[in-house]
């Protein structure tokens, strides 16, 4: 376990001359919201230094907080850190504090859509991976997260396991599914595999989920884990009909 301190020092290896690296994986390291934190400043310097943005990040088991959604969506965006403002105009800051979601503004999809990146890259290039499993993340925290990457992030993978957010959680997760980038087109067009598994979604939360992954039309989702979600007849229903 390489905890906040070994965060911090490898923070800096992420913006140092190293345009070759693609994938981090710090899953289970023990690193809390302070050395996460760290990571996000980390890649933020990445992104402002004009280094090709990380294509995998493996954070499962280490601990987001609400301060750590927001400023991990940033710093993984496309979009310059210095552009970005919430919906009262005030710059986004990367700053320390541990507050609740609940109400905290947060990237918009318009905000995130068609800025123009620090770095000069097509943005098929960016973040393709992102596991997140057992992180404690709230279903605020998510939404923030998920609006800080951008509508047009070419996320592919999103693996959300073991967070227990419940039925709030996949509905967080279905109102930033169902908005519409700038151009009319699905967020995440990208994404065809998702892992939503051991959430306590329950079949409320089932079928709400399902539902907006089958209007998903022009994203073909090729993987749906839900296992372990306390699913009766209506929720294994659900599955069957709509995937």
């Amino acid at each position: 376990d390489i905890g906040d301190y070994g965060m911090e020092t490898l923070s800096e290896f992420l913006y140092a001359d190293n345009a070759a690296l693609k994938t981090l994986d710090v899953g289970f390291c023990n690193i809390s919201p302070r050395g996460m934190m760290s990571l996000c400043q980390g890649l933020k310097k990445r992104n402002m230094r004009c280094l090709p943005p990380l294509q995998g990040l493996i954070i499962s088991g280490n601990t987001i907080s609400c301060e750590v959604a927001v400023q991990l969506g940033i710093a993984l965006s496309a979009e310059p850190v210095r552009n970005k403002r919430g919906r009262d105009g005030r710059r986004l800051s990367f700053t320390n504090n541990d507050d609740d979601c609940e109400g905290r503004d947060s990237p918009t999809a318009s905000q995130s859509n068609g800025a123009t990146s620090a770095y000069k890259s097509n943005l098929s290039d960016g973040l393709k991976l992102l596991y997140m499993g057992s992180t404690s993340i709230s279903p605020e925290s998510l939404n923030a997260l998920l609006s800080g990457l951008g509508p047009s992030c070419p996320l592919q993978e999103l693996r959300l396991q073991s967070n227990r957010m419940g039925p709030k959680g996949a509905t967080r997760l279905v109102e930033f599914l169902e908005t519409k980038s700038d151009n009319r087109q699905p967020v995440l067009p990208k994404l065809h595999r998702l892992d939503m598994s051991y959430n306590e979604l329950g079949d409320q939360g089932t079928s709400k989920l399902t539902r907006a992954i089958s209007k998903r039309a022009k994203v073909n989702m090729t993987e749906v884990s839900l296992s372990g979600n306390y699913m009766g007849s209506k929720g294994i229903e659900n599955i069957m009909n709509k995937l």
